[in-house]
């Protein structure tokens, strides 16, 4: 029997300099939790204080949310009737255009399917994302372990992607994104420099009704 997931706990992750944006986006969706970087500790702390909160939480399903998420209308019930087919224990709630720029040419192969899946073995980004609550406790160890061997130097996506390549836990993405995301300035400094292309969703919708189908995302190189 498919469990009802209207309560399924949200937790934000936020800058301080984005902090009215977060909060506005907390009352938006009805999240149980934020955590505000008030000393720029950087996301992948902040993403694991919002787990650590969630981490214990009854529900079947956690999401966390960035503060620069767009969350789609009637956002809990499209995340509800979502889960209930999701094919994997790590869902992505947002595709987006422009990064990662490797992922691009093998998204806009399959994107016009009409699959409410698509699989990937990669976490692109952590824009918004579902984890199934009983793997969360693992996670946090082995992200610990992770930052702990690359000296704190992945990215939060990237060290998620990590853990689930070493545990062989798939990943997958709503089509359409559930989450669009703000194009503005990043407030975190990153490795390829200020992005200059437009950060949106390939798709950003809600669907009438969601199932089980799939389509596998392949990384195509793009020349």
């Amino acid at each position: 029997m498919k469990a009802s997931l209207s309560k399924i706990p949200i937790g934000v992750v936020a800058h301080i300099d984005r902090k009215d944006i977060a909060l506005s986006l907390v009352e938006e969706v009805g999240a149980e939790c934020v955590s505000i970087d008030e000393e720029g500790r950087g996301a992948g702390w902040n993403h694991v204080q919002v787990l650590e909160y969630l981490h214990d939480s009854p529900t079947e399903w956690v999401v966390v949310l960035e503060d620069d998420s767009v969350p789609v209308g009637n956002f809990r019930r499209q995340l509800e009737e979502a889960l209930n087919w999701a094919p994997t224990p790590f869902v992505g709630l947002y595709v987006g255009r422009g990064r990662p720029p490797h992922w691009q040419a093998g998204i806009s192969e399959v994107i016009a399917r009409e699959s409410c899946w698509l699989l990937c073995d990669t976490l692109m980004n952590a824009v918004g994302y579902a984890v199934k609550t009983k793997i969360v406790p693992i996670m946090l160890e082995s992200l610990e372990d992770i930052w702990e061997e690359s000296g704190n130097k992945l990215p939060i996506d990237q060290a998620i992607t990590r853990f689930g390549q070493d545990y062989k836990i798939p990943f997958c993405y709503t089509r359409p994104s559930l989450v669009n995301h703000l194009d503005i300035t990043p407030v975190e400094q990153h490795c390829y420099g200020t992005p200059t292309e437009k950060r949106v969703a390939w798709l950003f919708g809600e669907r009438q009704s969601w199932n089980g189908s799939t389509t596998s995302l392949e990384y195509v190189k793009s020349w």
